[in-house]
């Protein structure tokens, strides 16, 4: 069967300002790919995000978005996450939590709302302020090739699950600010704040 693939691109140098408006929730639900990046949009990613159950690519970076990440990560189809270089804080275990709205109207539907990005390849999250532990989850990410956690408030070791990908899987990069803050022997990259 011919499956509907809907793809939004507004990014770079569109000069597309102010916020980044809940009405986004009212795209069509097959959404595929979301690229906003490079534009100065600014307030809190709208939980509704987590909702788009076909998402495959979010590319939100270089923008000034704010607060903490819905659970991005619990939407099954999403591939690739670009959330780099803005201001969003709080724990990266947010991205594994479905909000409690989404999870009603999942399961009202019969859907599962207890499922994992399994398919994802690239996370990119570097240069915000998340902080906290480095959520053990991320090493349930099987396919993952990338995950880029540099120049956060992130601290304590790299879990064990997150450091078998790359022995077992294949993740090729894995970067954060292991020389200062984060335990990481499996990095493929330490920053070094300036």
């Amino acid at each position: 069967t011919l499956s509907l693939f809907l793809y939004l691109s507004i990014a770079e140098g569109n000069n597309l300002q102010g916020t980044l408006p809940f009405e986004i929730c009212a795209l069509h639900p097959e959404l595929g790919e979301l690229h906003l990046g490079n534009n100065d949009l600014s307030d809190v990613i709208p939980w509704c995000l987590a909702g788009f159950r076909q998402l495959k690519i979010l590319e939100l970076s270089n923008l000034q978005l704010t607060g903490e990440v819905p659970g991005l990560l619990t939407n099954p189809s999403l591939e690739e996450l670009y959330l780099q270089n803005n201001r969003l804080t709080g724990s990266l275990e947010k991205l594994f939590e479905i909000p409690k709205l989404l999870a009603d109207s999942l399961e009202s539907l019969g859907e599962d709302s207890n499922n994992l990005a399994t398919k994802a390849i690239s996370l990119q999250l570097g240069g915000n302020s998340f902080d906290g532990q480095i959520p053990e989850a991320f090493g349930q990410l099987n396919e993952l090739t990338s995950l880029v956690l540099h120049s956060n408030d992130l601290s304590g070791s790299m879990a064990p699950e997150i450091c078998a990908l790359k022995v077992d899987g294949a993740l090729a990069e894995l970067t954060s600010d292991c020389i200062e803050k984060v335990d990481c022997g499996c990095c493929t990259y330490c920053h070094v704040s300036e």
